[in-house]
């Protein structure tokens, strides 16, 4: 009378994180959340530049200047990865919330023999572990990813 539970696995689908993307906000937003990540990038090299050129004493100014320029720097790549972090959050609370919604919606939407064949354990236990990979790992993965990326191109641009 039970159904054999059916999985996918291997990697997660390109619609999986496209399905993530338009619950998140759509691609303005991913386009959005994109410059963000390059502009901390770039404040990253900004501060390393200016460490090289007050070492250098390129403006041959005092060190109070040096100081107050890297202080200003570094305030403003807080503000920037505050934001970045900010609408990381906004955006993965919105997509878990609305994919959740259409989870929802679509089991209450199932046949009855759905619900005869499937234990009500079975289907709590796919819930949690699904609304886990969404509020969770899905927005993990694609921050660390962005991150690595633009640590990638800030050490490129430093060497260069």
């Amino acid at each position: 009378l039970t159904k054999r539970e059916e999985r996918q696995v291997g990697a997660v689908s390109g619609h999986a994180y496209r399905q993530f993307i338009d619950a998140a906000g759509g691609p303005l937003l991913v386009a959005f959340l994109l410059l963000i990540f390059t502009g901390v990038a770039a404040a990253q090299i900004l501060q390393n530049w200016w460490l090289t050129y007050w070492s250098d004493d390129g403006a041959h100014r005092g060190q109070s200047f040096y100081l107050t320029m890297y202080g200003v720097l570094g305030l403003c790549y807080m503000v920037i990865l505050v934001t970045r972090n900010v609408l990381m959050a906004i955006a993965s609370n919105r997509a878990g919330s609305r994919m959740h919604e259409r989870l929802l919606h679509a089991v209450m939407a199932a046949p009855m023999s759905f619900f005869h064949t499937t234990p009500s354990g079975r289907l709590l236990n796919r819930f949690v572990h699904d609304t886990i990979c969404v509020d969770e790992r899905t927005p993990n993965t694609i921050r660390d990813s962005a991150s690595d990326g633009e640590e990638v191109v800030a050490r490129w641009r430093q060497e260069s």
